[in-house]
């Protein structure tokens, strides 16, 4: 209900000043600087595994009888389906900060929604199609885990831009007061970055390496 609370003291109450903006923000990168560190992990153990890789996987990587996924295709459409969104939701929110109207900032929220969606149904294809599983050795579980937790993370986005969403169509934003939204935007640019990290890393090099 902590949400909850939050909107209710933002929207009706009056009980965010710059201060506890200021605050919000700084909690909100300390949050952003957490969940960098969890990816960090997995890329860490990727480059460990596969510039040193164990005797215990054959001293090659990808280890022998699994084939790597082509970059070229679902990941690179995921890749564009991602940055897509980021970009229709910059164009919503600037719509919001330029007075352009209630429209655009729906369509602009409308886009990134979908195409977020569009991104969850993709990985979740690429799973099915995949010559290899999560218990396909460490390089499974890496690639499994890394991209199953950033599948998650794109959900928990989704959704939140859907609350934003339904928030703007009640009125709840101000032009000099959305945190929500704001907060929203960085989540979303946070999970286009890592997913970028993810396509070049994972998919490119480890394709090529």
């Amino acid at each position: 209900m902590w949400f909850r609370d939050i909107v209710i003291e933002a929207t009706f109450q009056g009980y965010h000043t710059s201060m506890v903006q200021r605050n919000l923000r700084t909690g909100m990168i300390t949050f952003l600087l957490s969940e960098t560190m969890f990816f960090f992990g997995f890329f860490w153990c990727y480059f460990y595994m596969s510039v040193s890789p164990s005797i215990w996987i054959g001293c090659t990587w990808p280890p022998i009888g699994i084939q790597p996924i082509d970059p070229s295709g679902v990941p690179l459409l995921n890749t564009i389906l991602l940055v897509s969104s980021g970009v229709c939701v910059n164009l919503a929110h600037k719509a919001m900060l330029t007075k352009q109207g209630r429209k655009d900032v729906f369509l602009g929220l409308g886009t990134s929604i979908s195409l977020g969606i569009l991104f969850t149904l993709m990985q979740y294809f690429e799973y099915t199609v995949s010559t290899f599983s999560i218990n396909d050795s460490i390089y499974g579980s890496i690639i499994f885990l890394a991209t199953g937790f950033h599948g998650l993370h794109v959900i928990i986005g989704t959704i939140a831009l859907i609350v934003c969403f339904i928030r703007h169509y009640y009125y709840h934003f101000e032009i000099d007061h959305h945190l929500g939204f704001e907060f929203s935007i960085w989540y979303w640019h946070f999970v286009d970055i890592i997913w970028l990290l993810l396509y070049l890393i994972f998919y490119c090099w480890g394709y090529n390496y």
